[in-house]
């Protein structure tokens, strides 16, 4: 079966999941009917917390089948950057409803974690309102914080059971780590679901729906067990509130001035097609020949200044200007607007200085490469069919920009975001104290 393709928008550099709640649950459908495994994740504002805490978690996170938008701050966020109206995909409606779509499919589902409790009592509630779908199994495994552990456990029990759809009850960042663990190493289809089981189960009360439509479904819960909820939200929602303040300016702000400045850039420089690049080739012994014949075939666009080697007899029409360590003293005298180089950034700690002067100069960094070079390539100017490939990580107006967002662009959001915090704050205790003296 041809696997139907997923709407996703990028937010804080996770790929999430778009569209309405119906195609969340045939996506799911899609990945079982596929056979393939994967796993589904539901992103909210205390799992984006973990990610920026662990690159490891964010991993996991980004490598999801499906991300789902499950808090309201991440589906609000969506329509604020992304300008695509999302609504919040909740995994506290997902799960009943995805119980429903199984049933009569044939289909079997495992329930992996919780307490025994909770098993228990999610073995009487399928007997009661899901007949029809077939429970392999049900584990609730060892407390260990052992994520190698517990993936060897899942893989065998889920594995043994056959399990089409596997729910995982371990909460947040264990259980994500887990399903991460085990790509690939089993076709079931994890489900990620967490504080949703207690709750369909009647265990734990849910907030009103006038609540959840106004997204104060978290002070509900924060009512339920406060002791545990003050710290992650004070700490959760303020990393958020830095991360949306971030992530506003670079999408609705920065990246507008950026496309705007390249294109003024490239309009400037190329106007009427007369003025071209200025180059200098750098090397380490003999420039290639495949690199000469690039740059000859492409005269109408680039002007190659000469030659930069240690190597002072070089059979080119290019003329040799000097050695490797004079390069740096040559751009800071003349306009230069790319250099090629064919010596790797990591050969020496003075070609790394060098390389880094070069950026800090906005001056384009060109990496040569035959096409016997054991590495992801990406072919400059349409490719060339030599064989020759450029990879290239520095454009002056993307990167001039991405530099003046990372360094000050930081320090200006942090103190906007804690003034916004602090205006945020006042009112929300006011609420919650209000909210608990009323009950």
């Amino acid at each position: 079966m041809e696997k139907k393709k997923i709407a996703q928008v990028e937010l804080f550099g996770i790929p999430i999941a778009v569209g309405p709640f119906e195609e969340f649950i045939e996506m799911i459908m899609a990945m079982v009917d596929a056979g393939e495994g994967g796993y589904v994740c539901a992103l909210n504002a205390h799992m984006l917390h973990e990610a920026r805490r662990s690159r490891g978690f964010w991993r996991a996170v980004a490598k999801a089948g499906v991300v789902m938008p499950d808090g309201m701050p991440i589906a609000a966020s969506i329509r604020a950057i992304r300008s695509t109206h999302q609504a919040r995909i909740a995994g506290m409606d997902l799960l009943p409803d995805l119980l429903k779509r199984l049933e009569g499919t044939g289909r079997s589902v495992y329930f992996f974690g919780g307490t025994d409790e909770m098993l228990s009592a999610t073995d009487e509630y399928m007997k009661a309102h899901h007949p029809d779908v077939r429970v392999a199994g049900m584990y609730n495994p060892p407390m260990t914080h052992d994520i190698g552990l517990l993936s060897d456990i899942m893989e065998e029990r889920i594995n043994a059971a056959g399990a089409d759809i596997v729910f995982v009850v371990l909460g947040c960042p264990k259980q994500e780590k887990c399903m991460a663990a085990l790509q690939g190493r089993t076709n079931s289809v994890l489900v990620g679901i967490g504080g949703a089981l207690p709750v369909m189960l009647g265990m734990q009360q849910r907030a009103p729906e006038w609540m959840r439509t106004n997204g104060l479904e978290w002070l509900y819960r924060f009512k339920q067990e406060p002791k545990r909820l003050f710290r992650r939200y004070a700490t959760t929602n303020t990393t958020f509130c830095l991360s949306f303040l971030r992530e506003f300016a670079q999408v609705r702000m920065m990246r507008p001035i950026r496309s705007g400045l390249s294109k003024a850039f490239q309009a400037m420089r190329g106007k009427g097609g007369k003025k071209k690049q200025k180059v200098v080739l750098l090397c380490q012994d003999r420039t290639s020949d495949k690199l000469v014949d690039f740059l000859s075939d492409r005269r109408d666009k680039i002007e190659v200044a000469g030659i930069f080697s240690d190597d002072m007899h070089h059979l080119t029409s290019y003329p040799v200007i000097g050695r490797v360590r004079d390069l740096e003293g040559y751009v800071q005298e003349h306009k230069v607007d790319a250099v090629f180089t064919q010596i790797p950034e990591r050969t020496s700690p003075f070609v790394s200085r060098l390389y880094r002067s070069i950026r800090r100069k906005y001056i384009q960094l060109h990496f040569v490469h035959d096409s016997g070079f054991e590495r992801e390539r990406i072919p400059l100017m349409g490719g060339d069919s030599s064989g020759l490939f450029i990879e290239s990580n520095t454009q002056r107006p993307a990167f001039m920009t991405r530099h003046l967002v990372k360094r000050g662009g930081d320090i200006a959001l942090s103190l906007f975001g804690i003034l916004f915090l602090l205006s945020w704050l006042i009112p929300v205790v006011g609420i919650i104290s209000w909210f608990l003296r009323g009950k």
